[in-house]
């Protein structure tokens, strides 16, 4: 068997003395190399040719991406050690890291509170080892929790790689956007921009995804992201995308950077497995718990609140089940403006929606419950604002909540991730659903670290129902698996006992 490595792929070749060690070595490595399709069963049905509902991710002449590479040699080894294996690698030369670590990241120094981000930093100066051959191999998956320094990582690793590097950083969110262009600035003076109203290529370049996707049919562009030496992608859980893969495909990267907190929560095993082909293998976990025994991240305590919706006519379809016992749910807008009475005093709330319907749902029962009448009108208990991706002054809303101006934020997704709302002690997670990715990016926001505040608190609601229950269920996997405290208001034995109340 040979093996020719490159940046982007990595081809296979198998033939002569090969197949008599197995005589359909091929077949047995595209079977290794795939996974099933979730609901491949029912498309496969549909599709007027045979389909196996197999995603493979090596073709039949044995192109492979080269983030399986480590993965790849070890399948090998530990089920052909008698296979006789050449590896030519087509690489070139590679970024390599200094022989003394910098620790000196713009006007911050890594000290022992910090010293994870040394350890991630490190992790990069990676080899893989096969047989009696070590592999430089600087590229894979930082898998981080919120605060635990992720920007201050991607700038440490350009920071420690020798001569002159040039790096590609994508971000898909104007509001993260702006807070690492202000971060990069504070650290390497001039900053590139790739965005709706810039193309500038600097040594150290950041990009919104979705305006390099757009430009990518330019060949110019294609030709600028195959000239960098480094690629960092934060929150790469979302580089199995299409957005993603369409730009980075381009890329010649040798570095490459993939730091997200929730890489491996989506429940789309094709997406993940699009994103390991295109970085490499998990090199380092930092996890919520560790942060929080530093003292980097504040201290959650999760409380779950029993919400058994009444409904009026029996639901049998997950999205009728999630419109009226989540977004819809007039029992558990009850139980939210109860928590936001309780816990007015400390400060902000951020209430997490996943659509914006199910938000202004929220701002309309509020409007109307939380107040007292007086003569003359009514004037409301809180300051509540909803914001979103269509928002148009969500900058402005998102500043004033940060400083307290705004008593109540409902809000999208548009800013679980990277936004600092260091004031925050209570989040109300009223999205349900069982996404992990959602709930720890969610988690995070209140996590910053504030003179204010020695423990926060993250508001959950256990619902009664088909489909409901069960993600209720997931989600308490999730933060018994971060290791969290977790405070009920019932009895989990009565639980048996409880079913939707319908009343027709």
């Amino acid at each position: 068997m040979r093996i020719a490595i490159e940046n982007t792929k990595t081809r296979v070749m198998v033939g002569g003395k090969d197949l008599l060690v197995d005589n359909n070595l091929m077949d047995s490595i595209r079977k290794y190399m795939s996974v099933k399709v979730p609901g491949s069963f029912f498309a496969a049905k549909a599709l007027k040719y045979h389909w196996d509902g197999m995603k493979y991710f090596i073709t039949p002449g044995g192109v492979m991406a080269t983030g399986f590479l480590p993965t790849f040699l070890k399948f090998i080894a530990e089920e052909y050690p008698d296979l006789f294996v050449e590896i030519e690698d087509f690489r070139g030369e590679m970024p390599r890291f200094k022989e003394v670590f910098v620790d000196h990241i713009g006007d911050r120094v890594i000290n022992e509170q910090y010293i994870h981000q040394k350890h991630v930093i490190q992790a990069y100066n990676n080899y893989i080892t096969f047989r009696d051959q070590k592999i430089y191999f600087p590229r894979g998956i930082a898998d981080a929790a919120t605060n635990a320094g992720k920007t201050a990582v991607i700038a440490g690793i350009y920071l420690n790689l020798e001569g002159e590097q040039t790096m590609l950083v994508t971000i898909h969110l104007k509001t993260v956007y702006r807070e690492l262009l202000t971060y990069f600035q504070s650290v390497f003076g001039e900053v590139g921009q790739i965005n709706a109203d810039n193309y500038i290529i600097k040594p150290v370049t950041l990009a919104m995804i979705q305006t390099l996707t757009r430009r990518v049919e330019d060949i110019n562009v294609k030709k600028d992201i195959a000239k960098f030496s480094v690629i960092a992608v934060d929150e790469a859980h979302r580089a199995g995308s299409k957005e993603y893969v369409s730009a980075l495909v381009h890329s010649n990267a040798a570095v490459r950077l993939f730091v997200s907190g929730s890489a491996f929560d989506s429940n789309d095993i094709v997406a993940k497995m699009i994103i390991v082909g295109q970085s490499g293998s998990r090199l380092i976990k930092v996890t919520k718990k560790e942060l929080m025994d530093k003292g980097i991240s504040t201290p959650v305590k999760v409380k779950m609140h029993l919400c058994n919706t009444i409904l009026r006519k029996s639901l049998l379809v997950r999205p009728d089940c999630m419109k009226y016992m989540v977004h819809e749910s007039v029992e558990r807008a009850t139980l939210m403006l109860k928590i936001m009475r309780e816990r007015r005093e400390k400060g902000p709330i951020l209430i997490a929606v996943q659509e914006i319907k199910h938000g202004e749902f929220l701002l309309k029962y509020f409007d109307a419950y939380a107040g007292v009448s007086r003569k003359g009108g009514w004037d409301r208990e809180f300051s509540i604002e909803l914001t979103h991706s269509k928002d148009k002054d969500i900058i402005q809303r998102i500043d004033a909540f940060r400083t307290g101006e705004i008593d109540v934020l409902i809000a999208t997704g548009v800013i679980r991730e990277g936004v600092n709302l260091p004031l925050i002690q209570t989040l109300i997670y009223a999205a349900g659903g069982e996404s992990g990715i959602y709930v720890r990016q969610w988690m995070g926001r209140e996590e910053r670290v504030h003179e204010s505040k020695t423990e926060v608190e993250f508001h959950d609601f256990y619902d009664i129902g088909k489909y409901v229950q069960q993600n209720s269920i997931n989600r308490l996997k999730i933060y018994k698996a971060e290791n969290l405290p977790i405070e009920m208001d019932f009895d989990p034995k009565d639980l048996k006992k409880m079913s939707s109340v319908v009343i027709k």
